[in-house]
């Protein structure tokens, strides 16, 4: 899990939005690999505060568990 408070203070951040301030990426698991990420951009600095993160991380743990892994990729 990765929070960045502000993008613009990481040295050649690639953001995907142009007026994103903030963002969290939260990894998709299988077998303990990284299979996906949940990348989430907000227009708000500091925007992901812990509760936030941890439901996230929550909720990428509901997909893990949700997922087929037995079908390959999608």
């Amino acid at each position: 899990m990765i929070v960045v408070k502000n993008v613009h203070e990481i040295e050649n951040h690639i953001t995907c939005d142009p007026i994103s301030m903030s963002e969290t990426v939260i990894p998709i698991r299988h077998n303990g690999a990284i299979w996906a990420i949940l990348d989430l951009d907000s227009p708000v600095e500091n925007r992901f505060d812990k509760d936030l993160v941890d439901f996230l991380q929550q909720f990428g743990l509901l997909i893990e568990n949700y997922i087929d892994f037995s079908k390959g990729l999608i």
